[in-house]
């Protein structure tokens, strides 16, 4: 597991190179592939003490988010938004996959809901500011926006519940997946642009994909 995590801190930088030294842009893609391949080893790895139901159940989540990243990656380049798009619909079957295997923990609350659908309000408003473009994106990221915060609500409650180590990882990696999702409507839709908003925006996303991988075994 040391091996896995080394290599994977060792292709993040290298990721991060690519965003933001022009020499290296064009290894984007195989360095995102490289670093999403990281979380499914480390998966996969903790798999040999875990109930197969559970894991595997969260596996087919993480695979969704290396799908998704490839999409997002292959956008990266091309900047065809289709791409964006299909990338937005995997991600979003992937929180839904979360939110299921959470739910089997611990049963989805009403109040859990409605403060979901309170995220997407929030979206909503958000959508008015002067320079945020969303335009025909607006109703795919406002239901992306509620399974996003509903997998963040369900992860804070299950910490909350289950105060073990396992439990508080996942609290964790939902709160770090929302704001990676956060950062990146602000990256992709806002006319001004942050020149660190990329680097924040991976390093939650993949902070939080490791915390969920690592949290397997536990």
């Amino acid at each position: 597991m040391t091996i896995i995590l080394f290599f994977s801190l060792f292709l993040f930088i290298g990721l991060i190179l690519t965003c933001y030294h022009p020499r290296f842009r064009s290894y984007h893609l195989v360095m995102k592939t490289l670093c999403s391949l990281g979380f499914l080893l480390l998966a996969f790895y903790q798999n040999w003490q875990v109930p197969v139901s559970y894991f595997w159940q969260l596996w087919f989540g993480l695979v969704l988010c290396f799908v998704g990243d490839v999409l997002l990656g292959i956008f990266f380049h091309r900047k065809e938004k289709s791409y964006f798009l299909a990338g937005l619909v995997v991600f979003l079957i992937a929180h839904v996959v979360f939110v299921y295997t959470l739910h089997l923990k611990l049963e989805l609350q009403i109040a859990e809901v409605i403060f979901a659908c309170g995220f997407v309000i929030l979206s909503l408003c958000l959508s008015k500011l002067p320079k945020m473009k969303m335009k025909k994106m607006l109703w795919p990221i406002l239901f992306y926006s509620f399974f996003v915060s509903l997998f963040m609500i369900k992860g804070i409650g299950l910490g909350i519940h289950a105060t073990d180590m396992k439990h508080l990882l996942i609290m964790m990696a939902a709160i770090l997946f929302f704001t990676s999702d956060f950062i990146l409507l602000w990256m992709r839709f806002y006319e001004d642009k942050w020149k660190y908003s990329q680097f924040c925006n991976l390093l939650t996303y993949y902070s939080a994909m490791y915390l969920l991988a690592f949290s397997i075994a536990l």
